[in-house]
């Protein structure tokens, strides 16, 4: 039974790969209905890889429903952002990005008390890494000569709110590499999960670049980069359900 547990997530891994190029086709040169559609194809496998490692684990923990639910979050901010339309949706879909980090640092907070509870949740090197984060996204924002408009404090929160799941993801994953043979959780479950989180975090960044910088290529490789990175990140994060209860 394990083994067809793999072969499911291998299979959705690799049909990925053709649903977002399927994705990236149909919304030349807009987005439509139909490139709609297919983006939530893309959005619901990120789903289906939670499910079947919620399967193939048994974890059903506060951990694996923290996650299933930012990964919904993640799906309806999928959704919203595409629909460019009205400047409420785009607002409404940041929004849900911002809920699904928050989930997201939730269920790492969780996973700290439950496997290194003798450890501070938010520390000074934590702090320092954050501000880091902070001031290097509004550099590059403001470097890279996007135009933000109207749009401007709302980027501003979710680029503090991500800061902070990335800095939360690096710290679970530091603690998990820091134990060594005598961690709590294997290895791999620090790499998936940073992994999954800089993914992310790149994802936005190329985003960011896409929709407030004038002059850019809209369909060409950054496009690519961002779906790609964007919904693999997801992927990952997903996957953590299967290490970390």
């Amino acid at each position: 039974m394990d083994k067809v547990y793999i072969a499911v997530l291998a299979v959705l891994c690799i049909l990925q790969i053709f649903t977002v190029k399927s994705f990236l086709k149909a919304e030349i040169p807009s987005p439509n209905k139909k490139s709609l559609f297919r983006k939530m194809i893309c959005s619901a496998i990120f789903i289906a890889v939670a499910v079947i490692c919620m399967l193939f684990s048994g974890n059903y923990s506060k951990y694996a429903i923290l996650m299933m639910l930012g990964l919904i979050f993640g799906l309806l901010g999928d959704l919203f952002l595409h629909i460019v339309s009205k400047e409420v949706y785009f607002v409404i879909g940041l929004l849900s990005f911002a809920a699904a980090h928050i989930l997201y640092v939730s269920a790492y907070s969780v996973a700290m008390n439950e496997y290194f509870p003798d450890n501070p949740f938010f520390s000074l090197s934590d702090l320092i890494l954050y501000i880091i984060i902070i001031f290097s996204g509004i550099c590059f924002m403001h470097y890279s000569g996007q135009h933000l408009g109207r749009a401007f404090p709302f980027i501003i929160f979710y680029t503090c709110v991500i800061g902070v799941m990335i800095v939360k993801a690096a710290t679970l994953s530091i603690y998990i590499f820091g134990y060594g043979g005598n961690s709590p959780l294997p290895p791999v479950a620090g790499i998936v999960l940073l992994a999954g989180a800089l993914l992310f975090a790149f994802s936005d960044g190329t985003l960011s670049l896409l929709l407030f910088k004038k002059g850019i290529e809209k369909h060409g490789a950054l496009r690519y980069a961002n779906i790609y990175s964007y919904f693999y990140g997801q992927m990952l994060l997903a996957m953590t359900i299967l290490f970390i209860k």
